[in-house]
């Protein structure tokens, strides 16, 4: 935790408005070590900070754990989960801590549709279709739950595809990018996942559809 706290420092000197940082899941940690680990990253900062928590074995972080680091450090302002039934868990905490502390929904936007209602302040999806479900977080919040419902339904596939394994999602949202025009090259790091043929051909065929959707929307 000292050399994350070190570099959260360094990353408020460069000018970061918000400081973000995961929460380590590799090993299995108690509450109070949890606490202790992202408290010393937080009280190394003024700047606001958020707090990513993926926990592949298990819950997220939970109402008294945000509630708790909170009140020690008020500066820990944001929080995304990524976590089925997570409307539970967002019921939870803003009873528990209200607006103070935001949720963000991760997982691709994946619980978008039932999550917005529930009262999170926004989503962090993956990067190539984040104007879409953006467009789709927006109409929910209006409660245009129609044209909300439509338009998430036509990227559902997309998403559902990509998050089976996250190597596949990194080739097919470089594979995006590089489509919209965003990135140069689809290239990943060497140890990584080789799509067959016929993988391949689908990732084309979803590639495709999100285009259609990215003309109907005018983007």
């Amino acid at each position: 935790s000292r050399l994350a706290a070190e570099i959260a420092r360094r990353y408020e000197q460069i000018g970061a408005d918000v400081v973000s940082f995961a929460i380590p899941r590799q090993f299995s940690t108690t509450d109070d070590d949890l606490l202790r680990f992202c408290g010393r990253i937080t009280e190394a900062v003024s700047t606001p900070v958020l707090i990513q928590d993926f926990n592949p074995h298990g819950p997220t972080i939970d109402a008294d754990f945000i509630e708790a680091l909170h009140r020690r450090h008020p500066n820990f302002l944001y929080v995304k989960l990524e976590e089925p039934m997570i409307v539970d868990k967002v019921d939870a905490v803003r009873d528990r801590v209200g607006d103070t502390v935001g949720i963000l929904e991760g997982w691709g936007g994946y619980y978008l549709l039932e999550a917005v209602p529930a009262g999170i302040c926004g989503i962090m999806p993956g990067v190539p279709i984040a104007d879409l479900l953006n467009r789709a977080y927006q109409a929910r919040r209006r409660g245009e739950d129609g044209r909300a419902y439509d338009l998430f339904a036509s990227l559902l596939p997309f998403i559902s595809f990509t998050l089976q394994d996250m190597e596949l999602f990194l080739q097919v949202e470089k594979r995006l990018l590089v489509r919209r025009g965003l990135f140069a090259t689809e290239v990943c790091r060497a140890l990584s996942l080789s799509p067959t043929a016929s993988v391949l051909g689908h990732i084309d065929f979803l590639i495709e559809q999100i285009m259609r959707i990215l003309e109907r929307e005018d983007l």
